[in-house]
């Protein structure tokens, strides 16, 4: 047990205080924060063809990648960017989000640019693609739940560390 400056014992779960402390407050902070002002993002000009049919994209994604299905679309946000449908196969496994395959097409022509498949990616891609559905524990609703409860530790702990401390104080100074 380690003494502090005062001679009296503390314990280590008083050194995790301080950083969930700040975790939580961090996280109150962006709960109130104002609404994100995205006027300064606004496009002036067409960056890509207003003609092309997302409705026909979506289509001709299902026959590129065959038993593909688009869960997002991704209109081009800057000069270099194409559109992008990302989705999921039935035959990829479970562990691998909604969105880990993507199709792209020429933002001008709709023509085809890259399909990218999970199955067929590399170990490493395979890898990093699990992450997306694992940080939010997409698998099931008692995975959800499970997340939910490890989001409120730092809380619990805060809490439960403030009364603890506060109780042997008490204690303390009662016994003097």
């Amino acid at each position: 047990m380690l003494t502090s400056i005062f001679s009296r014992p503390v314990t280590p779960g008083i050194f995790s205080f301080l950083p969930a402390l700040i975790s939580c407050s961090a996280q109150v902070r962006f709960m109130f924060m104002p609404p994100f002002d995205n006027s300064k993002f606004v496009i002036s000009r067409q960056i890509y063809d207003k003609n092309i049919s997302i409705d026909a994209l979506v289509q001709k994604a299902a026959s590129d990648m065959p038993g593909f299905r688009t869960h997002y679309v991704s209109f081009p946000f800057y000069d270099g960017a194409n559109i992008t449908l990302y989705g999921q196969k039935p035959s990829q496994g479970f562990l691998h989000s909604q969105y880990s395959s993507t199709v792209s097409y020429n933002k001008n022509s709709a023509n085809l640019i890259d399909v990218k498949d999970i199955e067929l990616a590399s170990k490493t891609d395979k890898f990093l693609s699990t992450f997306r559905r694992a940080h939010y524990g997409d698998y099931n609703a008692a995975t959800k739940f499970f997340w939910f409860l490890c989001g409120l530790a730092p809380l619990a702990l805060s809490v439960s560390g403030i009364y603890l401390w506060i109780k042997r104080s008490n204690f303390k100074r009662r016994k003097r």
